[in-house]
């Protein structure tokens, strides 16, 4: 049993590592187009020429730290749950 204990703790730490490096691959929204090459006929991204996506596009950034955070929260009332219903067996 704590063997399966500490592989599962090590599982988990690399998930959250993990989610914690990439969490800037994680956009809503696409980067804009590239500027028109110099001479064409607005020289730069005005009304005439490249013009961004219709729709909304929010970046998610601030909503997942909050559910990173709420499910930190959720994993160690669990945890702190298990330990607590371990020592009133014994």
């Amino acid at each position: 049993m704590k063997r399966f204990s500490k592989i599962y703790y090590s599982i988990s730490l690399l998930l959250i590592f993990n989610v914690l490096l990439n969490v800037n691959a994680l956009y809503a929204q696409v980067p804009p187009p590239p500027p028109p090459p110099n001479g064409g006929p607005n020289q730069g991204h005005g009304m005439g020429g490249n013009q961004g996506p219709a729709g909304p596009n929010a970046p998610i950034e601030n909503g997942q730290g909050v559910l990173l955070l709420l499910g930190m929260i959720y994993v160690g009332k669990k945890v702190f749950d298990y330990r607590k219903k371990l020592e009133s067996s014994k």
